[in-house]
């Protein structure tokens, strides 16, 4: 699976586009600086006549702005200012959706031209019957101009991943791609919940260690919902503080959604707490009939969150299920956890790879 050539794993998620490359690095230096990256989940396409101007002709690309096969688009935060509506389903799985989002990250993360790339293509396991599209995506040619230069871009072998397998991978192999000694998942009937941006998914995980991959289900909402829900009561409950600001930076919304604080100014903190409960209270509804539905605490003696959702909401899911234990694949920071899905599968990929080899 990895080749010769680079290795690129790709997380499709409702709110960042995330990727890793492997192998990893041991150091945690290292890898946070050259292993992993992320772009705001925001594609706008963008005319001809906007790219001559923006760009000088082509001659001075800024960042964001990105010419894939020809056709001009803004990605990423670069999008924000603009109208994004962000496609689901089917409509994503097309060359100029995901297509042009694997030609900019190849980009981003590579930076020089390639022909010899192998790809990891996560979705969500609802969405597995388009993973034969998705490999054709992944193996088109994609000529890119941006703001890091000319490339050219063509993998020689794509694969696909459903996201949870990657967070259990993540737990249960090490950085090289092995059996992780001491698994906290074997010999305790396990539950993994994975908290993205738009989606839910859960799986359950045997008492050996083992996943079972018919277990995988998916629910469509996510932790976008609850943002968004949150945002739109905090700006009802306190409707005269907010009447003149447009957008609230995502960072202050989440830290005020996980302190039940939010600054307003240099003297005064808005009570939110009650407002975050609220925000969450339908996903999280959902999440425990979904854990009931699945066998509950009957069945289950802890929980394995991976996907970035779990840690903004890590006190509200402890509450939500106080008589379980919870394991929150996320590395080694909290930072690092929206990248938990790609590691694992990268991590994953390593394992294949040897196996092969050992063949």
């Amino acid at each position: 699976m990895l080749g010769t050539g680079p290795f690129v794993v790709i997380d499709f998620g409702n709110a960042y586009w995330k990727w890793a490359l492997p192998p990893f690095d041991r150091n945690k230096e290292a890898r946070r600086r050259a292993k992993f990256g992320s772009m705001y989940h925001a594609l706008v396409k963008i005319g001809d006549s906007d790219w001559k101007a923006d760009t000088r002709g082509g001659t001075v690309i800024p960042a964001g702005y990105f010419r894939v096969n020809g056709v001009p688009y803004l990605i990423g935060d670069d999008a924000r200012a603009h109208v994004v509506q962000r496609k689901s389903g089917a409509a994503r799985y097309k060359m100029e959706y995901y297509g042009v989002g694997i030609a900019c990250i190849m980009a981003e993360a590579l930076r020089q031209s390639d022909e010899d790339i192998a790809l990891f293509l996560g979705h969500p396991p609802r969405d597995e019957r388009f993973s034969e599209v998705l490999v054709g995506i992944g193996t088109s040619k994609y000529h890119v101009e941006c703001a890091h230069g000319v490339f050219d871009f063509q993998a020689n072998s794509v694969d696909t991943f459903n996201e949870p397998l990657g967070g259990f991978a993540n737990v249960i192999l090490t950085l090289n791609g092995l059996p992780r000694k001491g698994n906290p998942l074997k010999g305790r009937q396990t539950w993994i919940g994975d908290l993205g941006g738009g989606t839910f998914d859960n799986a359950t995980i045997n008492p050996n260690g083992s996943i079972d991959t018919y277990s995988l289900e998916s629910i469509p909402m996510g932790l976008n919902d609850v943002m968004k829900r949150f945002e739109s009561l905090l700006r009802t409950t306190y409707m005269e503080e907010f009447q003149s600001n447009r957008q609230i930076d995502p960072q202050l919304l989440t830290a005020a959604f996980m302190s039940g604080k939010y600054p307003y100014g240099n003297r005064r903190k808005l009570n939110c707490k009650t407002l975050a409960d609220e925000a969450s209270a339908p996903l999280l509804t959902q999440i425990s009939d979904r854990f009931d539905e699945s066998g509950g605490m009957a069945n289950y003696q802890q929980i394995l969150w991976t996907g970035g959702g779990p840690i903004t909401m890590r006190a509200l899911l402890a509450e939500t299920f106080p008589d379980v234990g919870h394991i929150f694949a996320s590395n080694d920071q909290d930072e690092l956890a929206i990248y938990s899905n790609a590691i694992g599968a990268g991590k994953l990929a390593q394992l294949i790879d040897s196996a092969v080899l050992n063949q």
